[in-house]
């Protein structure tokens, strides 16, 4: 992987480690820290409401009367050492250890974990089949169109444009193909639902 990438991403996550310590407050100081804090940004209001007019006062919280935003909290070097182990410990994750991983040039599904999906595969095999089989139907059939019809076979073509049994046959064959398909497909679904 390209370094740059590489110290990019750490960055990124060292900033997302250092953002999630800064949200969530030590449990056992927690209390005389929000105590300290209310107190000295209570201070601040007292100062700066004395000094700026009310009109260009700040946004304050109604709860405590605190400004909207408060400064940023400094890390000490045991907090940014456990940020960029935590940062290092995400840069480590293996990503091909996980199952069911999609492999480079893979053609097949992943393994099925889900009921339906276990279903699903066999079902979809089936329709593999069934449609390899109209492909090359019909490929043969244009082939031998192609064939037994050309100019030079047939100097004068049929003039035949209509044919009742081939257009009930192409029609019909296409619908119970369908139909075919849809009924189990449509098992498969509903019998999940019904089962939840």
């Amino acid at each position: 992987m390209n370094s740059k990438i590489v110290v990019s991403l750490r960055l990124v996550s060292l900033a997302a480690v250092a953002a999630l310590m800064l949200s969530v407050p030590n449990i056992s100081h927690a209390q005389d820290d929000a105590d300290a804090e209310h107190n000295a940004v209570a201070t601040i209001v007292k100062h700066t409401n004395a000094a700026v007019p009310a009109a260009a006062a700040p946004a304050t919280d109604v709860k405590t009367d605190a400004p909207a935003t408060t400064p940023a909290k400094v890390l000490t070097d045991a907090e940014k050492k456990a940020a960029i182990a935590d940062a290092d410990a995400i840069m480590k994750y293996d990503a091909s250890k996980v199952v069911g991983l999609a492999e480079p040039w893979q053609i097949y599904y992943q393994p099925a974990e889900s009921p339906v999906m276990k279903k699903l595969i066999p079902l979809h095999d089936v329709i593999l089949v069934i449609i390899t089989l109209i492909t090359l139907f019909v490929l043969a059939l244009m082939v031998y169109i192609c064939v037994r019809f050309r100019r030079r076979r047939n100097p004068k073509p049929s003039t035949v444009t209509h044919n009742k049994t081939i257009e009930i046959i192409w029609t019909v064959i296409p619908i119970l193909i369908l139909v075919g398909i849809a009924i189990p497909s449509l098992r498969i679904h509903y019998q999940y639902y019904n089962n939840e």
